[in-house]
């Protein structure tokens, strides 16, 4: 077998396996809108990520400051009742 063959054979198995893909995630990539909404719908899923990511960090840095917070204030408390005995 040359290498002109295996590279044909290369390449037409590569474009089976895509389309195989594409078919599996109901994308039609020779439809521009098809392929183009499933874009959308990529950079949308990224932009629900990145923004439950943030909302996660917040709400851990609101819940360790809370406690933080919680924390002082009892040693606070405990400290003015020992020196004010």
């Amino acid at each position: 077998m040359t290498d002109a063959e295996i590279r044909t054979i290369a390449q037409a198995a590569a474009k089976e396996t895509v389309r195989e893909v594409f078919a599996l995630m109901r994308v039609d990539p020779t439809d521009i809108d098809s392929a183009t909404a499933f874009g959308d719908d990529l950079r949308y899923l990224r932009r629900q990520r990145q923004a439950a990511e943030k909302i996660s960090f917040k709400a851990m840095l609101a819940f360790f400051g809370a406690a933080a917070s919680g924390a002082a204030a009892i040693l606070y408390l405990g400290l003015q009742d020992f020196l004010g005995r």
